[in-house]
């Protein structure tokens, strides 16, 4: 998460754990080491060993908590009244915690790909922790769900290219149940889409719940199979029906034909790098420890017995292309979570008991940012549990090939008779199972979350203005310039990446360069790609202190040029100046969605003309001619009236612009925001799932965005003379 959030985000949050909460307390004087810090990053556990810090976490005014693989969280309803496993108790204690801190943070944001892995009552208890008065009751939930699929069919009829005509006046009766619609309203495709958003609206889960799938999502790889059938070692004999045998007997790696077998393919599949999973971090140790003494292969190694830090350099020294290992060992942990998409080989040493956590092995290599196709590797021994368990993951639940939604369901009805050694039996279970099941989803709510949580038309408009705003040629450009002036040296690295590091000529402090030097990118699909690159946008701190430093100098404020060449009469003067207009107040209020920072140009004829029209930037960037400065002087001294004159004018005129610029402003900001409170106190009149405070929210925040709009004020930002010659 800490690599993720400063590498893809450019935003660096502050990593707590036991240690360092009690540093700062004893180094700061703060009572609560929370409020030392605007992001925070820190692991559950420290929070379920020690009360006092969820306490202190809950009392310190965070706007957002955010938890990730949420799906270990376990409501205390889901448990029987059979005895708990520790891990059942830790999921339980977890819940709660989140539970408590839910209710006193404002925002709460809960991740996992895997939302049922539990069923489908985990899935309800989550949609508790984020609404509990949209959801308090588990049986409500599952009988409104039964309600989705007509809504869905209706959905699906519209956006597929429902044509106006004979069947309209239908439809829209269909509708009536749901919506107060015409059969006018659903003459265009314009009328048809707004319908669709109200069903959306008022249906389903999509005010709390979104889901992209990979059918809805593009940019993911294809998956090849290499399955590796092996003889059983006599030794394991005795625990042919353990997915992991060599835990029980000592000695394996001199019996075990999986470790010749890995030793061959990390010599031919140099030099690709080589992700290797095994359960148990005793085995991934004992692995890494014979690779080194027995054939001189240098493993990186990845476990839960080591550190953030050494984690995040074994992950590292694994990236490195030039310099690092090609085989990276890690045990479950490595499963959540870590992104090796600049890998293409991930080879199991074992196979998980349960599908979630072999989808989440193989997500460690498919993943958006992939470049190629990714080449599973299974070695199994041959008539063992392993074998079982691969037959029926490959044959049964096509789980190698691609995800399967319901694999988690066929999981709990079929898992025990698979461990009976049914194997036969349960392939064809699962087969027939899983395609009932995935027809079935295919209807109700999972269609609804679909069109809910990508709209394709507003998610290609957001798409489009983001990469416009990226604008990544004009960053590298300017970042070039300023390599070159503050004296960081910059070279070409590979396609779409360059080294930047400072030299022995650097003029004074460069924000955030490392003395060893970076390697860095402008362009997202590489960022993505590459872990190890850092990704320069206009956003990362790097950039917005470079600017903080150029516009903080005095130097550049004003200027004094002539105009050469332009045609004009020699000796007329002309005063240019800036106003930097921007709103100030909270970030929540997102400001610049309503009034974004700009700059008003003005430029004065002599005799106190508007001019800047005619004269454009562009003319007098062409014809302007540096002056030298006592011929500057003299100049001014001359004309310092008439620049006092028109320093006046341009005051005056600016002024007269900000009513109209702010009453735009203040229009859409009221335009917006109302449409918004509007719609949600018509879904409150309809299903009460909006609670009052929210539209008082909203409410509230109109007042104040408008209340900011109107108290902004232009700022001066730059003065110019010009002179003709």
């Amino acid at each position: 998460w800490m690599v993720e959030m400063l590498r893809r985000f450019n935003l660096p949050v502050t990593v707590m754990d036991e240690e360092k909460c009690v540093e700062i307390e004893s180094s700061s004087g703060l009572d609560n080491p929370f409020e030392s810090a605007q992001v925070v990053l820190l692991p559950m556990e420290m929070l379920l060993a020690n009360p006092a810090r969820e306490e202190q976490l809950a009392s310190a005014d965070f706007d957002l908590l955010v938890v990730d693989e949420a799906h270990h969280l376990i409501w205390p309803e889901q448990l029987t009244g059979e005895a708990e496993t520790e891990a059942q108790s830790t999921g339980v204690q977890a819940y709660q915690m989140v539970e408590h801190l839910a209710a006193v943070i404002p925002g709460v944001l809960l991740l996992t790909a895997t939302p049922e892995q539990l069923g489908r009552m985990s899935h309800f208890a989550r949609l508790r922790l984020l609404d509990p008065h949209r959801f308090a009751s588990y049986e409500s939930f599952l009988e409104e769900e039964q309600g989705f699929e007509p809504v869905a069919d209706v959905v699906e009829r519209l956006l597929e290219g429902f044509e106006a005509g004979d069947e309209t006046e239908a439809l829209a009766q269909t509708l009536s149940q749901w919506l107060e619609v015409n059969p006018e309203d659903l003459q265009d495709e314009a009328g048809q889409l707004a319908v669709v958003n109200q069903l959306l609206d008022q249906h389903g889960t999509g005010r709390v719940l979104y889901r992209n799938t990979r059918q809805s999502v593009s940019g993911f790889p294809a998956r090849e199979l290499h399955a590796h059938p092996l003889p059983c070692p006599e030794n394991y004999t005795d625990c042919q029906d353990l997915l992991t045998p060599e835990v029980a007997v000592d000695d394996w790696l001199a019996s075990d034909p999986r470790v010749d077998w890995l030793v061959n393919q990390a010599q031919s599949l140099k030099p690709h790098k080589l992700l290797v999973i095994a359960h148990h971090a005793a085995t991934v140790l004992q692995l890494a420890d014979h690779l080194r003494e027995k054939h001189g292969i240098h493993a990186a190694v990845f476990h839960e017995g080591m550190s953030l830090i050494e984690r995040d350099q074994a992950a590292a020294w694994f990236a490195d292309f030039e310099q690092g290992t090609p085989l990276l060992l890690c045990s479950e942990i490595g499963s959540e979570g870590r992104n090796f998409q600049f890998a293409q080989h991930l080879l199991f040493f074992d196979l998980p008991d349960h599908p979630d956590l072999l989808e989440q092995r193989i997500g460690r290599l498919d993943r958006i940012g992939q470049s190629d196709t990714i080449h599973l590797h299974v070695p199994y021994l041959e008539n063992t549990a392993q074998e079982r368990w691969f037959r029926w993951y490959n044959e049964g639940l096509n789980l190698f090939a691609k995800t399967n939604p319901a694999a988690q369901q066929i999981h709990t009805e079929l898992a025990e008779q698979l461990k009976q050694g049914d194997t036969d039996d349960v392939i064809k279970a699962s087969q027939q199972r899983s395609e009932a099941l995935l027809q079935a989803m295919q209807k109700g709510r999972d269609r609804l979350l679909e069109y809910n949580s990508c709209r394709p038309e507003a998610a290609e408009a957001l798409y489009e203005a983001a990469c416009e705003a990226e604008q990544a040629d004009v960053l590298a450009d300017f970042m070039h310039q300023a390599f070159d002036a503050f004296g960081v040296h910059h070279e070409e690295h590979n396609m779409g990446s360059e080294i930047i590091r400072p030299t022995d000529e650097i003029h004074g402090y460069f924000p955030h360069l490392m003395e060893e030097g970076m390697t860095v990118t402008y362009r997202r699909d590489i960022a993505l790609a590459n872990e190890n690159m850092h990704y320069l946008t206009w956003e990362h701190p790097m950039v917005t202190e470079l600017l903080d430093m150029i516009l903080s100098e005095e130097k550049g404020n004003t200027c004094f040029a002539a105009l050469k060449g332009s045609g004009m009469k020699p000796g007329l003067l002309f005063f240019e100046c800036r106003y930097v207009v921007a709103a100030s107040g909270h970030a929540d209020m997102q400001l610049s969605r309503y009034l974004p920072s700009q700059t008003v140009r003005l430029l004065f004829s002599e005799t106190g003309i508007q001019v800047g029209g005619k004269l454009t930037e562009k003319l007098v960037n062409k014809f302007k001619v540096r002056v030298p400065r006592h011929t500057a002087m003299e100049v001014m001294k001359l004309k310092l009236n008439v620049v006092k004159q028109l320093m006046l004018k341009a005051e005056s005129a600016i002024k007269e612009h900000m009513p109209d610029l702010l009453a735009a402003s203040a229009e859409q900001a009221q335009s917006q925001l109302q449409a918004e409170i509007d719609r949600l106190r018509q879904l409150a009149e309809h299903n009460g799932q909006v609670r009052p405070e929210e539209v008082a929210h909203l409410e509230q925040g109109l007042s104040q965005v408008s209340k900011a709009i109107d108290q902004t004020q232009p700022q001066l930002d730059s003065i110019q003379v010009l002179v003709t010659m």
